[in-house]
């Protein structure tokens, strides 16, 4: 199935990866003097027009819909 997502990707630079945001136990840990608004700034910095955040509704769909 072809859902839009790259998996296996590396993300573009200057982007973070999601491990590495990620603590040992599995919960969200950011980078030292990293917010989420810093996040954000990022990616509008270095993905531009493109696509920066998506999520899967599983309202619609077993397997979950992508929406931009």
């Amino acid at each position: 199935m072809n859902d839009g997502f790259r998996r296996g990707s590396p993300a573009p630079e200057g982007l973070l990866e999601i491990e590495d945001c990620l603590a040992a136990d599995g919960s969200i840990a950011l980078p030292p003097g990293t917010t989420l608004i810093s996040l954000i700034q990022r990616n509008i910095a270095n993905v531009g027009d493109s696509i920066a955040y998506r999520y899967l509704d599983y309202t619609r769909s077993a397997e979950g819909k992508p929406v931009k």
